[in-house]
Parts: C-alpha cells; sequence; structure tokens
C-alpha cells in the first residue's frame, strides 16, 4: 500500500511539473542605437516564452509582428517598448530602450558611382519623344565631403557643388553655367538612382520650337 502511494504521489509530482507554464521574459535588440530618417530599423525579439507581442514605437504607431522593422520620419529619440504576452493569463513583462533618429547629411559623401543603365528620353514640342543615346562606360558620379560633385557624361566632366535635400533631392549647381539642376534620388548601401527631368513648355518666340526637354533615370553602382 506504501509503494502505491509513493508511485501516485510521484506520478502527481511529474504531472504538475510538466504542466507548469514558464513565465515569458521581454527583451529585444537592434544593430545600432543610432539611425537616419527613412533608414529602416530592424527589431530582433530576444524574448523566451512569449506567445504574442505588442511593439510601441514612440510615435503612435505599433507593431504586433514578433520580429518588426520601421521607418521613422521625424528626427527625434525615440523610446521603443516591447510587451511579451505568455500562455498564462498575467501581465505581460515589458522591455524598453531609446533609439536616435538624426537627419543625415552626408547621405553621398566619399563615395564614388559608376553608372550600369540610363533611361533618357528628349521630348518634343509636336509630342513626339525620341531617345537619347548613353555609353554607360564613361558616366560616373564622385561626391566629395566638401559638398562638390564631380560628374562626367561622355565628352563632358563638371565639378559642382550640390546641396543634399532631406526628402530625396539633391540640388547641383554647374560651375561656368550657373545652371540649378534639381534631381530626385533613392539610395541603398550598393544603388544609387538619380532622377531629372528638364522638361519645360516650348518657346512661343522661336527660340526653342523644336525640344521641350529631358527625363532621365541614371541607375549607379557603388564602386
Amino acid at each position: 500500500m506504501k509503494s502505491l502511494y509513493l508511485i501516485a504521489t510521484l506520478t502527481l509530482t511529474i504531472s504538475l511539473t510538466s504542466c507548469k507554464k514558464e513565465d515569458p521574459t521581454a527583451l529585444f535588440s537592434t544593430n545600432s542605437e543610432l539611425f537616419y530618417i527613412g533608414e529602416s530599423v530592424s527589431f530582433t525579439n530576444e524574448s523566451d516564452n512569449g506567445l504574442s507581442y505588442y511593439w510601441g514605437f514612440g510615435d503612435g504607431n505599433s507593431s504586433s509582428l514578433k520580429n518588426p522593422s520601421y521607418t521613422y520620419q521625424a528626427v527625434g529619440e525615440y523610446t521603443v517598448t516591447l510587451q511579451t504576452q505568455g500562455a498564462k493569463k498575467t501581465e505581460p513583462k515589458e522591455y524598453s530602450k531609446s533609439i536616435s533618429i538624426e537627419e543625415r547629411t552626408d547621405i553621398l559623401s566619399n563615395t564614388y558611382w559608376k553608372a550600369d543603365s540610363v533611361n533618357s528620353l528628349y521630348y518634343n514640342c509636336d509630342g513626339s519623344t525620341s531617345e537619347l543615346i548613353f555609353d554607360v562606360d564613361d558616366i560616373f558620379i564622385k561626391f566629395d565631403q566638401d559638398g562638390t560633385a564631380l560628374r562626367y557624361n561622355g565628352n563632358y566632366s563638371f565639378k559642382e557643388s550640390y546641396t543634399y535635400i532631406n526628402d530625396g533631392q539633391l540640388l547641383f549647381t554647374k560651375v561656368g553655367y550657373y545652371i540649378g539642376q534639381l534631381f530626385q534620388f533613392e539610395r541603398t548601401e550598393t544603388t544609387l538612382k538619380l532622377v531629372y527631368d528638364d522638361r519645360t513648355n516650348c518657346s512661343m518666340d522661336g527660340s526653342n520650337t523644336n525640344i521641350k526637354g529631358t527625363f532621365q533615370t541614371f541607375y549607379y553602382s557603388k564602386k
């Protein structure tokens, strides 16, 4: 009888132990403490025993993904909070950390790019278009730390100053021509896309009756 009691007690203990739910923990990391506007921030969830998650990014937006990514649109210091809910219906565990979002003014400095391809068109006054031909082997752009850029297109080389505009625009000024050129740009670590649109209305005085302007998209790779 005593043996049966011991067996029953042992069985009950094992059953209770196996049914015990571990409490969750909340923890996450990022690959940096400092990021820039328009740069995707990846959050790595390092929590244990979680079944559901709630992320607050500190700017009013949130996510329920386990490992979210988020892009901030304004400069500032943000407190990111992760709440981890486990199997027990208890209060979730919480972890917070601060990250800084800054404006990046040197986004192109000290980089050399070689053209991969160019899509370019003449827009004629009669509504027709004709293709502009470029030899991509002769197109490159080099941005320097001092805010100048060297652009080389075939037989033409332009040493220019440029201004970085935060919403994805670059303003070039041709030295000697004094013509402002505004490019839209998109950039990753290894690719650069510059879009230049100088289409204007055709002149009515006869000085520009054929060409309305050009639309050019340059695709570069970092070298």
